[in-house]
């Protein structure tokens, strides 16, 4: 069992097995273990639950890359201070996984809101992919943070279809594209 703050548990044992771990120079949590209550969240694009043999949350992918993580954050830090503080205020916690990515790739969802997730399948991965997929999932973040209220944001019916708006061939909503802008 997880519990915040402290560490990973097995049945039975007052000690945990694992302590927390916070990414050097942040205030981000990383998650290292599988946590039941975030099983439901693995989904694939189709909304279908991803077994849980199918995704690997272990030892091995926090060694093979919390470097280039820790290295990715401390470039945003220093080269985007703005942003870097937009992503600590919003996202608290950080997950590796592997999975097949016909299932699912990275995600941020508002069912674990303040939890980016960074599906890491391919043997090696650098700083430069862990700064896009950390802008992009805690840029989703942020974004449904800042739009929890939506009617104090938006003058105009958010769900607006931005086609029919601007008479163009765009299906998406006012909503997705800021999003979409913000996320690249």
């Amino acid at each position: 069992a997880y519990i915040p703050n402290i560490g990973y548990f097995k049945y039975g044992e007052k000690k945990a097995f694992d302590s927390i771990f916070i990414i050097e120079n942040t205030k981000i949590e990383l998650l290292k273990q599988p946590i039941k209550l975030l099983e439901n969240i693995f989904r694939t694009n189709t909304d279908e639950l991803i077994r849980e043999k199918e995704i690997i949350i272990d030892n091995d992918l926090f060694e093979k890359n919390i470097n280039a993580l820790t290295n990715a954050f401390k470039l945003i830090k220093v080269n985007s201070q703005d942003q870097y503080k937009l992503i600590e205020e919003n996202c608290k916690k950080v997950i590796m996984f592997k999975t097949n990515p016909d299932n699912i790739n990275s995600f941020a969802t508002i069912n674990a809101q303040g939890i980016a997730f960074f599906n890491v399948y391919q043997e090696e991965y650098d700083e430069v992919f862990f700064v896009d997929d950390i802008a992009h999932q805690t840029g989703h973040i942020i974004l449904t943070t800042l739009f929890y209220d939506k009617k104090a944001i938006f003058k105009i019916d958010e769900e607006q279809n931005i086609g029919s708006l601007l008479k163009i061939n765009d299906n998406r909503s006012i909503h997705i594209l800021l999003h979409a802008f913000y996320t690249g």
